[in-house]
């Protein structure tokens, strides 16, 4: 995930962020894009519905647990 967030950021592809060129730039591009993408819109889909921010920030939580189940790890410690 980190690579999409700072692909979209910065507006470099992911596959020069990391050095990589030739055909394997190409399949992490994609890789990288895809998984971005379908991410935000699971995140997207499960907030759409919610009332309150607090709502849709659980509901964003849930995404993330099990899109990313490694993400708790580094979350924000103030939050759990």
């Amino acid at each position: 995930m980190q690579a999409y967030t700072m692909m979209k950021a910065t507006h470099t592809r992911p596959s020069t962020l990391m050095g990589i060129y030739g055909l394997v730039a190409y399949a992490v591009d994609r890789a990288v894009v895809h998984f971005g993408t379908s991410y935000e819109a699971a995140i997207h889909e499960a907030t759409a519905g919610a009332k309150t921010r607090e709502a849709a920030e659980k509901a964003a939580a849930r995404v993330t647990r099990r899109w990313l189940p490694s993400a708790r790890e580094y979350s924000d410690p103030s939050r759990r």
